[in-house]
């Protein structure tokens, strides 16, 4: 997570610094509840997951009713 984004959880595949979740982002976020996020901010990132389609289905799981995805 940069650290311009005070509050926000980061989520990578390789335990980097500012990294609090490892998680590949071609899988199901397992380690995430359904709801559970009011956000998600991310910069250079779509465009690496091979699977996008199933990425998007993953953030509507997890995201709750009035998130904002940025």
């Amino acid at each position: 997570r940069p650290p311009e984004w005070p509050g926000y959880y980061g989520v990578d595949l390789v335990a980097l610094p500012g990294v609090d979740i490892l998680a590949d982002l071609s899988e199901p976020l397992t380690a995430l509840p359904t709801g559970c996020v009011t956000a998600v901010k991310t910069r250079h990132t779509l465009e690496h997951v091979p699977d996008l389609l199933g990425l998007l289905a993953e953030l509507h799981r997890v995201c709750c009713h009035d998130a904002r995805i940025e």
